[in-house]
């Protein structure tokens, strides 16, 4: 690599003669350019070399941890690829293959009119950044959300949470023009510190991978006026994971003591939540957000993989891809697979590196 360095640098080495006072002057320059130009040309050629080099090595490491793995590594490849990967308008076309089955329905004068093509969900947050909400490409309509319907032939549409929950900012919820029916749901985002947030809905109590503290369990409580968030936050592994994991009886108390008066946890409850969490054992530590390569590999028998791919903390590299792959192929489905190993943004930081064009099959 330093020789090629070198080599290059003396290719772009060059004089020009500053001031011309005969033909042979201008001929002089000329030829130095020329010349300049075939270095430049033998640097393209050295720099497609080494870059051919380091797709084959990368395409080899792919190979050796994901894609040898049968069915579950190009399931999972082509999902972190549909998902994550800053995909063209023709790798749309490639990737984004999940079609809506049911009928694409438009309002138009309070009736019900058929849209006779194929429509997709987007999935791929770079894509919806660059497209849009919906766009056509080969006369297949993309959209970023799909339509409920009520009762009074009236429509709206819902983003899918699982989209809300990559943004990384409010100005990007903003963005998207979310109406009140949709506003919920960026609750379910692990990104965004809802401390800062001016006012917090209930469906906050049901995100297992925002970051838990008693300051925010206070402000759901300022912020909601009734009791409705308490059962889900009773239900939520992650909050558990991160407050209680030594001890349940004890976060239970400290819970009650916030509460107050006001909210009363049950002894049905408590009951209900100590079994759980006794029979989870380990496999709560799934969904920690401090949890090691080193305590996963130690532990890895006793863990909940599937929870494991959704943890955004978790500091994911080849090797530990690669025991996911192996764990899963002997505890999920072939049939299952394409809707159960979708992996995660941590996940593909982890081959974010190793990706671009020419690599992807």
């Amino acid at each position: 690599m330093e020789d090629n360095i070198l080599l290059c640098n003396n290719f772009l080495s060059f004089n020009l003669r500053q001031t011309m006072n005969s033909t042979s002057d201008l001929l002089y320059n000329i030829q130095s350019l020329k010349q300049f130009q075939l270095n430049i040309d033998n640097i393209q050629r050295i720099k497609d070399g080494a870059q051919l080099q380091i797709n084959m090595a990368c395409l080899a490491l792919l190979r050796q941890y994901i894609l040898n793995e049968p069915v579950a590594g190009l399931i999972l490849f082509r999902n972190l690829i549909r998902k994550y990967y800053p995909l063209s308008d023709e790798q749309v076309v490639k990737y984004e293959n999940r079609i809506y089955t049911g009928v694409h329905k438009i309002v138009e004068n309070n009736s019900f009119t058929i849209d006779p093509r194929e429509w997709y969900y987007i999935t791929n947050l770079s894509v919806l950044k660059r497209k849009g909400q919906e766009f056509t490409i080969d006369n297949r309509l993309y959209r970023v959300c799909y339509k409920r319907y009520n009762t009074t032939v009236k429509c709206y549409d819902m983003i899918p949470s699982t989209l809300i929950s990559e943004i990384s900012s409010l100005d990007d919820l903003r963005e998207l023009k979310m109406d009140s029916r949709q506003i919920r749901l960026f609750h379910s985002n692990y990104n965004i510190d809802f401390h800062n947030i001016p006012q917090v809905c209930s469906d906050l109590a049901e995100n297992e991978f925002t970051k838990w503290d008693w300051d925010l369990v206070s402000k759901i409580k300022g912020d909601v006026k009734s009791c409705v968030w308490l059962k889900d936050l009773l239900n939520n592994n992650g909050f558990f994971a991160q407050m209680g994991i030594g001890s349940i009886v004890e976060t239970l108390t400290k819970l009650q003591n916030l509460l107050g008066m006001e909210y009363v946890i049950t002894q049905d409850d408590l009951n209900e939540v100590i079994e759980r969490y006794e029979k989870m054992g380990s496999r709560l530590y799934s969904y920690s957000p401090n949890i090691s390569k080193e305590f996963i590999i130690e532990h890895q028998d006793d863990l909940d993989w599937l929870v494991l791919q959704r943890n955004p903390y978790v500091q994911w590299d080849l090797e530990l891809i690669n025991i996911f792959l192996r764990k899963c192929s002997k505890l999920v489905p072939e049939n299952e697979m394409a809707k159960s190993l979708n992996g995660s943004c941590a996940m593909y930081s982890a081959i974010n590196d190793f990706l671009n064009d020419l690599v992807l099959p």
